[in-house]
């Protein structure tokens, strides 16, 4: 019976973990959806002890917090380190056993230009 309670609350620590990085992963081209803003703000929970992964998030909240990241002030070149340290989240993959790395994320995200013409409408 302990061994079962310690078996569930595991695995859905797991699944919290798992819904985090797959949010984040399916979102990555297109990274202000509400889910994915919801998926980042959740990893201090559900990544609480993986200090790496800790890390990486501040690292790239501090970057979303700064001027930089203002509507009236982005630049291709905020855009791209938004992206390099979104790959940075890698970590998360590691500590969940995955074997991607930081280029396949950063790198292979599929994202159609149709899309994107109707999301850019969007946010005008």
């Amino acid at each position: 019976m302990l061994t079962q309670l310690v078996w569930e609350r595991w695995k859905q620590k797991r699944d919290q973990k798992l819904w985090v990085f797959g949010t984040l992963m399916s979102l990555r081209g297109f990274n202000i959806t509400p889910d994915f803003v919801k998926a980042l703000n959740f990893i201090d929970v559900v990544f609480y002890r993986q200090q790496k992964v800790r890390s990486k998030w501040e690292k790239l909240l501090t970057h979303l917090s700064s001027d930089a990241h203002k509507t009236e002030n982005l630049t291709p070149q905020t855009l791209e380190r938004t992206r390099d340290l979104i790959a940075e989240l890698v970590e998360m993959a590691k500590s969940l056993g995955f074997g991607c790395d930081y280029t396949h994320i950063k790198e292979k995200a599929y994202y159609p230009v149709a899309l994107s013409s109707a999301d850019n409408e969007m946010l005008r």
